[in-house]
């Protein structure tokens, strides 16, 4: 029996990206792999040469190159998916992004959706790149088979703005529950500080936080880390660190006070799964997506965008401790985030 063969489509991940959908089609990519399922399906990932660099475990999987250059990667896409159509070689198609053919092709094509950030932070694009993306947002409508969306909040943000001719579904993203913790470099104690995981972009809301915390009225520290911080200290009391390890970010995770999340948006959140997973205390916004995942096990600071608000939050977190309720619901949501549950539905969804 000829097995059929699934391109999973990564090679637009470049050098400045930076955010969740980076890293989460790595977490799937991994999650993939784990999964007894992945032996009997014939994937072939479809990646750049310096993605295979920075990235080595991609190399356990067969390999199609497209160019590094994110111009001549999206010409490449278009030209090579057209050619495979005609040579009847392909049969499914997974993009990890909004990408698609740009004609109507004789394969199955499935897109993953992660966010709505370039419509709603039109200020972080140039107007080429908003015609970009609204052209691609068309071929994905029009010409992809199934959509996957990262949670039920981006699905009916795309659903209320476009029309598509798709079948649509929910897909939470996969999270690595076996990372072994390891203490940064720094001098830091269990329970003396707060923990910010993020990038600078204006959306995270750091600026609110930071002015919070230069004041030093808490009589706790606050550790940021991400892609974009540097390392440095401010006033003592606020400490910057550069890009971590894995195996660091779980240490502040299980070591901190209570972990912070004051963005203004976002589209799934996987450093809140990882917190509710890691940390003992959470303070977070109140976004849609963030009560979708974490129900009731958090506490959600209402308009985010308002120090006042945060203030107030954090003076009554200094005085008690909210700790997280882990009972049976709580499990069971965090079971849709293990690589294999994932990954199961993933394939299910793909070959149904």
């Amino acid at each position: 029996m000829i097995k059929e063969e699934l391109y999973i489509d990564i090679s637009w991940i470049n050098d400045e990206l930076s955010g969740g959908g980076k890293y989460s089609s790595f977490n799937i990519i991994h999650a993939l792999k784990k999964n007894n399922l992945y032996k009997k399906k014939n994937i072939i990932l479809i990646v750049n040469k310096n993605l295979v660099k920075n990235q080595k475990f991609l190399k356990n999987f067969k390999l199609f190159y497209l160019p590094s250059n994110k111009y001549f990667n999206f010409i490449c896409r278009w030209f090579f998916l057209f050619i495979l159509s005609k040579k009847n070689i392909i049969q499914k198609y997974l993009c990890l992004n909004l990408y698609s053919p740009i004609i109507k092709s004789n394969f199955e094509t499935i897109n993953l959706i992660h966010d709505m950030q370039w419509e709603v932070f039109p200020e972080y694009y140039s107007k080429l790149r908003i015609v970009w993306l609204k052209f691609n947002i068309f071929l994905c409508s029009n010409y992809s088979n199934k959509v996957l969306f990262t949670s039920e909040f981006i699905k009916k943000q795309y659903l209320n703005n476009y029309k598509f001719k798709a079948k649509t579904y929910v897909s939470y993203l996969p999270f690595n529950f076996k990372i072994k913790s390891l203490k940064p470099k720094i001098k830091l104690k269990t329970n003396s500080f707060f923990f910010v995981l993020s990038s600078n972009l204006k959306h995270k809301n750091l600026k609110l936080i930071i002015d919070i915390f230069q004041n030093n009225i808490l009589n706790k520290k606050l550790v940021i880390a991400g892609v974009g911080q540097k390392l440095k200290k401010k006033d003592g009391n606020i400490v910057f660190l550069k890009k971590i390890s894995e195996r660091n970010k779980v240490w502040l995770y299980r070591n901190c006070y209570c972990y912070l999340q004051p963005s203004l948006y976002e589209g799934f959140g996987m450093t809140v799964v990882e917190a509710l997973i890691y940390s003992r205390s959470i303070l977070i916004s109140n976004l849609r997506p963030f009560r979708e995942i974490c129900l009731n096990n958090v506490k959600y600071i209402k308009l985010p965008s308002l120090k006042l608000n945060w203030l107030k939050a954090l003076k009554n977190k200094n005085k008690k401790s909210n700790m997280i309720k882990k009972n049976i619901v709580f499990y069971k949501k965090l079971l849709k985030f293990e690589p294999e549950n994932f990954s199961n539905r993933l394939f299910y969804l793909i070959y149904e």
